[in-house]
């Protein structure tokens, strides 16, 4: 997935902006408004979870919690 930080302030300033899609959209100032003129390809520069084992999570989240290292060794809490 290819993220952006919005570091002009033009849309959401300081603001992580991920893509999932692979294009951004090309835009310009207008003056009283920002107009789009094309769409740019963008390369993946992050990987980013977008699912979750939740049932993984919670073993490991509950031997964290109860001090248990064996979710950690691959081991049933």
């Amino acid at each position: 997935m290819h993220i952006d930080v919005e570091t002009e302030g033009r849309i959401a300033r300081g603001e992580t902006v991920p893509d999932r899609l692979g294009c951004v959209d090309r835009v310009v100032d207008k003056g009283d408004h920002l107009g789009t003129v094309g769409v740019d390809e963008v390369k993946a520069n992050a990987q980013v979870a977008v699912g979750i084992d939740s049932m993984r999570f919670l073993k490991l989240f509950i031997a964290r919690l109860s001090g248990s290292g064996a979710a950690i060794a691959g081991g049933q809490p």
